[in-house]
């Protein structure tokens, strides 16, 4: 799983085998909203 920031959200997107390997939208989430988000990120980048 990847993620990418975008203005005020945090994307994240992985690829799907049953879409061909192609990346698919997992989950968005607003910065300021939901910093268990962020946290969540923090503990996949180790």
């Amino acid at each position: 799983m990847r993620s990418l920031v975008f203005e005020k959200h945090l994307i994240f997107f992985a690829p799907v085998a049953s879409f061909g390997g192609q990346p698919v939208i997992l989950r968005i989430l607003h910065q300021r909203r939901n910093l268990a988000g962020l946290t969540y990120l923090d503990d996949l980048q180790g």
